[in-house]
């Protein structure tokens, strides 16, 4: 549906389940994550990087999903941890 059409609710759900969920998840792991030295696998979409018509919310979402990782990446990396970004199309 286009942006201007978005039910703000559903935009925010939306929001809670592609970015806060992942964040919160890698929050929750990180002392296990940094002991172990491991790997953050994130699943994104092209849609972050190539943002669709009718689409705005969920392209929004992979966009600040994608780079919460890249950001993860920088400050997990000296600790030993990977962070890793697979991009799917649909």
């Amino acid at each position: 549906m286009p942006l201007l059409d978005a039910e703000l609710d559903d935009v925010r759900k939306l929001f809670e389940l592609n970015v806060l969920a992942v964040l919160g998840t890698t929050q929750a792991f990180a002392p296990l994550l940094i002991k172990s030295k491991g790997t953050v696998v994130n699943i994104s979409s092209v849609a972050s990087f190539h943002p669709l018509p009718w689409h705005g919310p969920y392209c929004a979402t992979k966009a600040a999903q994608t780079q919460i990782s890249d950001t993860l990446r920088l400050e997990l990396g000296p600790f030993g941890v990977k962070v890793i970004v697979v991009s799917i199309s649909h």
